[in-house]
């Protein structure tokens, strides 16, 4: 107290009462001590705001919010027991299942208490639907197309299954665990009709049709047989035929080349501390791969559900990461690879300390260069 006046911002209450005790010291010498209870009575916690939609097409519905931090929240489907969360930040998240009686319509009440403090109930209504919505691309397919496979994503509703097909035949079929799918069309040459759509069980969104022509280089005519051709009669007897001799009409065989390797992606990517970055395998069948960074890290080659595996071994660490190429713990990688039956694959950079330890301990970048034919 410089002055003879002091001040003390923010003492930390407890809700109800609280004994607050104060002293005065100088040189070791204290004063009496002075007592006052001074009782915590917060308002009543706020009603929670929550973001409902009005239809919903799955059973599942995963919902957000915020409430007063620390609060818990109840959410109540129908007449059905609460789902109690706690608002531990201001902000929840759970999952609620919808009926499908009374045509559909689920009556959602929900709640914030603390203690035996309660907020004002607000209410909503979510009729589940059975219609679901069709995929949504990041980017549309184009008119035309140079190389014979195309890589397609985009969003869908969560948990449905994304099928597309080409020329009526079945290219993949995927589910959108998170909303999100991706996935490779082969085209045949010439006029392509690309169909794709989401389905849940029985019920099936409208289908969406796109064209695209493959402009491929044309197959080599197949040269017609020639009529075969008689000797003339003849009472000389024919001279022998060495080894070394080679008849004229017989060409010497050819040798087709070699499909040359190309440049198919090179990029930067920062992976995260702890964590991974994923990029996916460009269309090709044969790869050479060579990935350099500021610091040691793994490399994993992976089929398509890879990436979702990977980010399981964190989210639990009861995932099943299947690994088709590795290269551990090292600055530079360099990895060929084979890809015999067309699917889709990722190339992993893995910043995880695993399996050898002493990794880097902060976040990376990567540079990457894929070679393909």
């Amino acid at each position: 107290a410089p002055k003879g006046r002091y001040s003390v911002y923010a003492l930390p209450l407890k809700v109800g009462q609280n004994q607050i005790q104060v002293y005065a010291e100088r040189a070791g010498q204290k004063s009496e001590m002075v007592a006052r209870v001074v009782t915590c009575t917060p308002p009543p916690p706020q009603t929670p705001q929550i973001d409902l939609p009005a239809e919903h097409a799955t059973v599942q519905l995963p919902i957000s919010g915020q409430a007063d931090r620390g609060c818990d929240v109840f959410i109540k489907v129908n007449d059905g027991a609460p789902v109690k969360v706690t608002a531990t930040n201001g902000k929840f998240n759970t999952t609620l299942t919808l009926s499908k009686a009374n045509q559909g319509k689920n009556r959602i009440s929900y709640w914030a208490a603390r203690g035996a403090e309660e907020s004002d109930r607000g209410d909503a209504v979510v009729t589940f639907v059975e219609r679901i919505d069709p995929p949504t691309l990041a980017s549309d397919l184009p008119g035309t197309s140079s190389t014979p496979r195309l890589s397609v994503s985009g969003e869908a509703a969560p948990g449905t299954n994304v099928v597309f097909q080409v020329n009526g035949r079945t290219a993949f079929n995927k589910k959108a665990a998170r909303g999100t799918f991706s996935g490779q069309l082969q085209l045949a040459a010439g006029a392509n009709t690309v169909t794709f759509w989401a389905a849940l069980g029985s019920v099936r969104s409208q289908e969406q049709t796109r064209e695209v022509v493959y402009e491929g280089p044309a197959a080599p005519p197949t040269p017609s047989p020639e009529p075969p051709t008689r000797e003339p009669p003849t009472t000389r007897p024919r001279p022998p035929v060495r080894p070394t001799d080679v008849p004229e009409s017989v060409a010497p065989p050819t040798q087709r080349p070699a499909a040359a390797w190309t440049d198919c992606a090179s990029s930067a990517v920062s992976v995260p501390k702890g964590g991974g970055q994923w990029v996916p395998l460009p269309p090709g069948s044969q790869f050479q791969i060579s990935v350099t960074g500021d610091d040691t890290f793994n490399v994993f080659i992976t089929p398509g559900d890879g990436p979702t595996a990977y980010q399981g071994w964190f989210n639990g660490g009861a995932a099943s990461v299947q690994i088709r190429g590795r290269s551990s713990n090292a600055r530079s990688h360099s990895m060929t690879f084979s890809n015999r039956d067309g699917g889709e694959y990722f190339l992993i950079f893995d910043n995880a300390n695993y399996p050898q330890g002493g990794m880097a301990m902060s976040d990376i970048s990567v540079n990457y260069s894929i070679k393909c034919k």
